[in-house]
């Protein structure tokens, strides 16, 4: 392809995906503006949210429980 680097790097695709990604980006941002205005304070939010750090911390003690 033009302009690849070492055969792994090339330009087209690097800028699609770059692209794709701003799109991505610009049309979930507002969906989850409006979602966590929805659950502003919300007992759904508090749990989730806990759930969250739990699966957090989780995983980090998994991660280094494989360290030798």
């Amino acid at each position: 392809m033009f302009m690849n680097f070492q055969g792994r790097i090339a330009v087209k695709p690097a800028i699609m995906f770059g692209l794709l990604v701003l799109l991505g980006a610009l049309s979930l941002e507002p969906r989850m503006s409006r979602l966590q205005d929805r659950l502003k304070e919300s007992r759904v939010r508090n749990v989730f949210s806990i759930l969250l750090a739990v699966l957090f911390v989780v995983d980090v003690i998994v991660s280094f429980a494989k360290v030798p």
